[in-house]
């Protein structure tokens, strides 16, 4: 094998690692913070606005530590014979099995995991419209992800902000469909040359809301609560295996993967404000059986736990032109 051929093979090892890091920048999970009200946008008014969210897995947080204990090692050697320009012990190294295959199933599994339900945070914006009487959408964008959804109200009046009504309990249900592809930034591109990894997911999430109104209509904001289901169908695909494109004796295949898998939840909020302008708080707990998983060792994985969604933000609210009258 050609020098250089084995600097590209040892340019693996690292490749492996930096995919982790790629992960922490691009993942993203589907939107399932519930920050609603079981009253839907009245007829021609518009809702907007912006939320801070952390997704908080527990299997991915548990594969991270199982990455650190597995591959600290192995990462140091690689780097240290990286920059002491020795690729031949580097290849030595990979082509023992047992230390490669455990270093590289630690990465896959945490890469999978990752993908499949993402520990991270940040802003995500949405707008909503009522479009009839107790029907509204809603389109909301987060980190990457497209997702539009449509809820229905089957409980509780439908007038504007401060219409005289005497209801104070709501209740609609919603259907929310989201899809992403990953991809790898563009900063870490050549990683294709040695691992060929594709991901895509889609989903569709229906909550079911409950809420208790602050004021007429929810003019002073609301308390919520209610369950939601998350259904998500992904694929990923490992297209090239790095035995096959280096011509070396290491045991690992290529993947080419379906699955389907849902997740079951409850969660609360809390909107408090004045006609225009509120705060929202919310958390939200789900609980999920990924499934298992092809790892590039060679083995599988099963993954399964619980994923927290706590959420604070802002919305501000358009009211119709025209006061409509009040229907029950």
């Amino acid at each position: 094998m050609k020098t250089r051929d084995l600097l590209r093979l040892a340019k693996s090892g690292l490749a492996l690692n930096t995919i982790v890091l790629s992960v922490l920048i691009s993942g993203c999970a589907a939107p399932r913070s519930v920050t609603d009200s079981g009253k839907v946008t009245p007829k021609s008014q518009i809702k907007f606005g912006a939320n801070y969210q952390a997704n908080v897995p527990t299997q991915t947080i548990k594969n991270a530590v199982e990455l650190v204990s597995s591959g600290v090692g192995a990462v140091k050697f690689v780097k240290k014979n990286m920059e002491e320009q020795n690729p031949e012990a580097v290849f030595s190294a990979m082509g023992n099995s047992d230390k490669f295959k455990s270093h590289a199933g630690a990465i896959s599994k945490y890469m999978i995991g990752y993908a499949v339900d993402p520990m991270n945070y940040g802003l995500n914006y949405y707008v909503r419209y009522g479009i009839a009487r107790r029907f509204d959408i809603g389109y909301q964008y987060s980190g990457g992800t497209n997702a539009f959804d449509i809820k229905y109200q089957f409980l509780g009046s439908t007038g504007s902000i401060g219409s005289e009504s005497n209801h104070k309990l709501y209740g609609s249900i919603g259907l929310q469909y989201s899809a992403r592809q990953y991809e790898l930034p563009a900063k870490f591109r050549m990683i294709d040359e040695v691992i060929d990894f594709n991901f895509k997911r889609k989903d569709f999430f229906i909550p079911v809301i409950f809420s208790k109104s602050f004021g007429n209509e929810e003019k002073k904001g609301h308390f919520s609560w209610g369950v939601a289901y998350n259904g998500t169908f992904l694929s990923y695909a490992l297209k090239e295996t790095i035995s096959d494109k280096y011509h070396i004796d290491l045991p690992i295949p290529s993947i080419d993967e379906k699955k389907y898998f849902s997740s079951f939840g409850t969660f609360i909020n809390l909107k408090v404000g004045h006609k225009c302008v509120y705060f929202l708080a919310s958390f939200a707990a789900y609980y999920t059986d990924y499934g298992t998983y092809k790892l590039i060792d060679g083995t599988n994985a099963r993954l399964k736990g619980f994923t927290y969604v706590p959420t604070v933000g802002m919305q501000f609210v358009i009211p119709p032109l025209h006061k409509k009258r009040v229907r029950s």
